[in-house]
């Protein structure tokens, strides 16, 4: 079952992470709401992330009472406002609380949040891997209290997912090590240039915990794929595209591709340490093309009139899945929409630092920024926190129309040019000095 229908999504549906730092360090929630937008183009949906920096699942889940100020939650000022169809929570890093304690407050949650008055679709994160706590509050067994409260709780609209189970142990037996889960770099890290591995890794970190979140929910991996017979100039089949213009020989071509989704976007640094510390976010999606009927011989592909690889015949006959291109139009346009995201979340996408909004006027940057400062700001919750949302989510909707077209597939043309014949690696000339073999000087 594809994920949009595990979560119900519809045309329109809205999206929401909310978490502590993990989340508002704005790196697997960016990489899991593009892989939504990508994947679903169609759906015209609405993904926003917030969070709250050194929060624990106690203090977000109980209502804040003082003798000050009324009482609120957290998910009061974060999640109302936009209204979501499906809550991702992403809590638990925090605080000093038992595995029963942590079981019952996420059943608050999905009580108060889910049941009533709402219709939701209620996603338990869980726990990245970090430090284990005391015994007995361990991370897998509060990823175990969180799977039992699920099947506890039929139905569907409780969802729980961990990254325990995938990358838990070698995330911690390699955190330190040569390959490195921290790694910052001077641009998009100035958010917390002061991270840690264990709590606050960089892109290598957070691009296989997104990952291994996605693979835990079920999400398909098919982005696109085709299958073409060049000596036949024949669609022998496709999925999730549509060829068109096919003018194929044994000696190569073009035709035109439209995709109905577009692979993943992630940061670039960081793809290269986290695949290497977990191989299978390499090549996890499949973005392919398989040509049968090539003459044998060396193959170049441009996308677009870009040069995007070289590849054999016997290599393009057993399928090539362009997923992780860091070259060529469609992976530019997954990193543009990754830098429209980040655009729309109010995050510059080159240094990390925080971005106003035009109808912004500090108040909204503020109480969703990291500190705790404006907690009990009673100006800060109801009518009034509404009012000073309001201008701040229209703002967002010429922000969200730029995402959605930056998402949005466009038909690509590709040529696939011969520039060696004959097999391969054996003493064989360029195609267009063929004619010139057994000549003599």
């Amino acid at each position: 079952m594809a994920l949009k229908d595990t979560l119900g999504l519809v045309s329109g549906s809205k999206l929401q992470f909310t978490g502590d730092s993990s989340t508002t360090a704005y790196m697997y929630s960016h990489y899991m709401a593009l892989w939504f937008h990508l994947m679903y183009p169609d759906l015209d949906l609405d993904v926003f992330c917030l969070g709250r920096s050194g929060s624990a699942l106690d203090t977000w889940a109980r209502d804040q009472a003082s003798a000050v100020y009324p009482v609120e939650s957290y998910f009061e000022r974060y999640g109302n406002i936009f209204d979501p169809d499906v809550v991702f929570s992403m809590h638990g890093h925090n605080g000093d609380i038992s595995v029963a304690e942590h079981k019952t407050l996420f059943q608050s949650y999905f009580d108060d949040w889910m049941d009533s008055p709402y219709t939701r679709k209620f996603v338990i994160l869980g726990v990245y891997p970090k430090q284990s706590l005391s015994d007995g509050k361990s991370i897998e067994a509060r990823q175990d209290a969180e799977a039992e409260l699920v099947a506890e709780n039929p139905g569907g609209d409780l969802l729980h997912a961990h990254s325990w189970d995938i990358i838990g142990a070698t995330w911690q037996a390699n955190w330190d090590n040569a390959i490195d889960i921290q790694q910052w770099n001077e641009g998009i890290n100035q958010r917390q240039a002061a991270g840690d591995p264990l709590l606050h890794p960089g892109p290598a970190g957070h691009i296989p915990l997104a990952w291994a979140l996605l693979t835990q929910l079920g999400a398909e991996t098919l982005v696109s794929e085709c299958t073409l017979n060049a000596a036949t100039n024949s669609e022998i089949s496709s999925g999730k595209c549509a060829i068109s213009s096919l003018d194929l020989t044994a000696t190569g071509g073009t035709f035109d591709r439209l995709d109905e989704s577009l692979p993943w976007a992630i940061d670039e640094m960081g793809r290269a340490n986290a695949a290497a510390l977990f191989p299978a976010v390499a090549n996890w999606m499949d973005f392919s093309m398989t040509i049968q009927g090539l003459d044998a011989g060396t193959y170049e592909i441009r996308c677009g009139g870009a040069v995007i690889g070289t590849k054999t015949h016997t290599e393009l006959a057993a399928g090539w899945n362009m997923f992780d291109l860091t070259v060529g139009p469609v992976w530019e346009q997954v990193q543009g929409a990754l830098v429209a995201y980040r655009n729309l979340q109010g995050m510059d996408p080159v240094t990390g630092a925080d971005l106003a909004h035009p109808a912004d006027d500090n108040t909204v940057r503020q109480v969703n920024s990291s500190s705790l400062s404006y907690q009990n700001d009673n100006t800060m919750r109801g009518a009034t926190y509404q009012a000073h949302q309001d201008p701040y989510i229209a703002d967002l909707a010429g922000l969200n129309a730029t995402l959605k077209t930056q998402c949005d597939p466009i038909p690509r043309t590709y040529t696939i040019t011969q520039t060696i014949s004959g097999p391969v690696g054996q003493g064989t000339l360029p195609y267009k000095s063929r004619a010139s073999v057994g000549r003599r000087r």
